[in-house]
């Protein structure tokens, strides 16, 4: 964890007029290169630790590679990951989305999307620094897969793909929880890796959620306390019942 944090003085004010003189909990960043079969493919601000994650859902989401099969091998320095890609696999490359629509057959609950939305308050960089974004996969039974945090939004989703992808975990019947807000390219990175829904309690953009309905996505947004907004495919998600009809009334009204 030395590595992700700092610890830095900092003096606190007040409106009372109180000053006090403290130690406050600093995000540590790198700036990392990603380099695949000797040529620079992009640079980026990230946030220490699951760098090859990183590497490997960021390639995948850009459609450089189509599987980790392609990849032969990744080595990484504190500035630098290399990628040689296996020249022997298929060199059928994706070049956009335009083949994907996911079918809406998987069912996730309410309480499924809120319980996964629920866990990302609990990522521990967040907790220490107020300062990171976090993704997680949730599977339909509600399975905690696996939860990641970065000072990037993107980066964050990038590494919880690249875990799915390395570990060879299907994503058809897992849902994407986001801590950020969902626009164009956030959608997109979830149509590459086949997830029927993307859950965030922030807002979706317009963009975010014609891409949501273009690939038969579930997009939902504001997911907090007892109520979300759910923007594309409302049918995948199963809603819990009215205890009775005043209920239902006073919900529509």
């Amino acid at each position: 964890m030395e590595n992700f944090i700092s610890l830095s003085s900092v003096t606190k004010l007040y409106k009372s007029g109180e000053t006090i003189v403290t130690e406050d909990t600093l995000l540590c960043e790198k700036r990392i290169s990603l380099v695949v079969d000797s040529c620079k493919s992009t640079d980026a601000v990230i946030t220490y630790g699951h760098e090859k994650e990183w590497a490997v859902g960021n390639l995948f989401c850009r459609r450089i590679i189509n599987s980790v099969s392609e990849i032969a091998n990744i080595t990484q320095s504190d500035t630098t990951i290399d990628v040689t890609t296996d020249k022997t696999a298929p060199q059928s490359r994706m070049t956009s989305h335009g083949d994907i629509h996911i079918p809406v057959s998987t069912k996730f609950s309410f309480d499924t999307v809120m319980s996964a939305v629920e866990w990302l308050s609990h990522a521990s960089l967040f907790n220490k620094t107020g300062c990171v974004h976090s993704a997680a996969f949730v599977r339909c039974d509600n399975t905690r897969i696996c939860l990641f945090e970065d000072i990037s939004r993107h980066n964050a989703v990038d590494k919880a793909i690249g875990y799915m992808l390395i570990n060879n975990i299907d994503t058809s019947e897992c849902l994407l929880a986001v801590s950020g807000r969902v626009p164009e390219d956030m959608a997109q990175k979830a149509a590459a890796a086949g997830v029927p829904v993307i859950a965030s309690i922030s807002a979706a953009t317009a963009e975010g959620v014609r891409v949501a309905l273009k690939f038969g996505i579930t997009l939902i947004g504001f997911a907090r306390d007892t109520r979300m907004n759910v923007y594309s495919f409302p049918e995948r998600i199963v809603p819990p019942k009215y205890s009775d009809s005043t209920s239902v009334h006073t919900a529509l009204n």
